[in-house]
């Protein structure tokens, strides 16, 4: 849609005037997503799963298919702003950077950033729905000798609450990134969003997420051999109830032990 806007703006002006129609968006990643350096750095869980389509995880079956999500320019256009630099590369994937499939592309990104980010959206036009998740990554950061993302709890999974910030009518969805699309509990709403611009079933102010201190992705060590459903949620943005567990944030629990006679 931004690139119709961007290169076509005609287009959209005709839609305006003859189809009085809107564009809802939901949970789109308009300042970018970690889940793409999670896809570049080869920490993501499609990797894992498309790796063990043979039956057995290949080491260098895994650098492949890192380095051929490195070279669609589509994946790095979605990049977060500081990863559109070359240093946070050269920090994270050291000598290897020099010879990284996506090297030649980052500038090209850049600039489609640069050229997207002039798009003028029409507040009248355009409405954003936010998804929620319980992890959605935020950063990557060294620990414990190795890189590893930090989580936020206010997300969807894939876009950060607070990487959106341009103006729309905004609402709250309680599902998962990948699902806002599908979920039949939420189609009637979308159907309103399109026709008159108001969401009756979705609330305005941001759901309460409270203290949650510092939370990180889950490293996952093991899969299980994909299925289609497995695969798709993968690849779209939410957990299946076999993963769910894993995104649960750590609940700490202290446990005192007192005699009531002192």
């Amino acid at each position: 849609v931004l690139a119709m806007l961007s290169e076509v703006p005609d287009v959209w002006q005709r839609l305006r005037e003859e189809a009085e129609c809107r564009c809802v968006l939901l949970g789109t990643p308009l300042n970018g997503t970690y889940t793409a350096v999670q896809l570049l750095s080869g920490q993501h869980r499609l990797l894992s799963l498309l790796n063990l389509l043979d039956g057995k995880l290949d080491i260098r079956e895994g650098a492949n298919l890192v380095a051929q999500f490195a070279g669609y320019p589509g994946v790095l256009e979605l990049l977060p702003p500081e990863y559109l630099q070359e240093d946070p590369w050269q920090a994270l994937l050291g000598e290897r950077f020099a010879n990284w499939s996506g090297r030649e592309l980052l500038a090209n990104a850049q600039q489609v950033r640069e050229q997207l980010s002039k798009v003028d959206l029409d507040a009248q036009r355009f409405l954003y729905v936010h998804g929620r998740a319980s992890l959605t990554p935020n950063g990557l950061k060294q620990r414990d000798d190795s890189w590893q993302f930090s989580a936020s709890a206010e997300g969807d999974s894939v876009t950060l609450w607070n990487s959106v910030a341009v103006g729309l009518p905004a609402w709250y969805m309680p599902v998962e990134h990948g699902r806002m699309a599908s979920h039949p509990d939420y189609f009637q709403t979308i159907q309103y969003l399109l026709d008159d611009g108001v969401a009756r079933q979705l609330e305005q102010s941001p759901p309460f997420v409270g203290n949650t201190g510092e939370l990180w992705l889950p490293v996952i060590r093991t899969e299980l051999f994909p299925d289609a459903d497995e695969l798709v949620a993968a690849a779209l943005g939410y957990h299946t109830r076999l993963t769910q567990e894993e995104v649960r944030p750590a609940v700490e629990i202290r446990v005192w032990h007192g005699n009531l006679g002192y």
